[in-house]
């Protein structure tokens, strides 16, 4: 498998606004006690981060106490090992911490960067939101949440990548991604982000062919409706999720 270079501008992203944390994040505001929600809403503002869809760079280099949490868009993290390439899906809630890089645990051979797929707004949670922790634990106990999340989430795409026939693989990845970012529309779940074949392989543990032509056979059953886009294709997935896997090979 190779990295998808289509979107190979590189962006560092824009800074110098910021957001009131909890009125872009209702799990976050649940944590808050009632009685105090208001008085946390307005006084939780945090500087956020704007990147344009391309390579991203530089996120590693302005540590925040409490990580970036992404608060709109969606990105991949990139890992090229051993010649080999693989994805990691982050979109909504999602918590990352860049910077953090255990080089004892890495061999010198591999490399990881992130790529922006939309528009995508990181909220920069400084050492202000540690002390709201302090008086409000939860809120930090949900941010501990969405990191245990990703692991999580990596663990059932593992799971996926073990599936032999590439159709299931592709409807279980994207039904799961649905789980969490689906809308629900007349024609069935919607996935509003743009994926190109070659990422939704990586993504997956795929050759790209392969799932083209399994795009194309969910696409003619009627299990999958493909928009293409400029900057990729978007899903709606229809009926029900699937309820097994067969063993058959493609």
């Amino acid at each position: 498998m190779h990295m998808d270079r289509t979107a190979a501008k590189e962006t560092t992203g824009e800074a110098g606004n910021a957001i009131h944390l909890l009125e872009v994040d209702e799990d976050l505001a649940a944590a808050i006690p009632e009685e105090d929600r208001e008085l946390a809403a307005r006084n939780l503002v945090v500087p956020v981060q704007h990147l344009e869809p391309g390579r991203a760079t530089g996120l590693e280099q302005d540590p925040h106490p409490g990580g970036m949490l992404l608060v709109d868009g969606f990105m991949t993290r990139d890992v090229e090992f051993a010649g080999q390439c693989s994805r990691e899906l982050l979109g909504t809630g999602d918590l990352l911490r860049p910077w953090d890089f255990e080089r004892d645990y890495h061999p010198p051979f591999s490399e990881a960067g992130f790529t922006v797929m939309e528009p995508t707004t990181l909220a920069l949670l400084d050492d202000r939101v540690l002390r709201f922790g302090a008086r409000w634990p939860m809120l930090v106990d949900e941010l501990l949440r969405r990191a245990t999340q990703r692991s999580r989430w990596l663990a059932i795409r593992l799971a996926i990548g073990g599936v032999t026939r590439i159709d299931e693989r592709v409807l279980l990845f994207l039904w799961h991604a649905a789980g969490r970012w689906g809308q629900v529309t007349p024609a069935g779940i919607a996935l509003r982000f743009h994926l190109t074949h070659a990422v939704l392989a990586e993504l997956i543990g795929a050759e790209r062919p392969s799932v083209t032509s399994a795009l194309s056979r969910l696409r003619r059953c009627g299990r999958l409706i493909c928009e293409r886009g400029t900057t990729g294709t978007a899903f709606i997935l229809v009926g029900d999720p699937p309820g097994g896997v067969s063993q058959e090979p493609d």
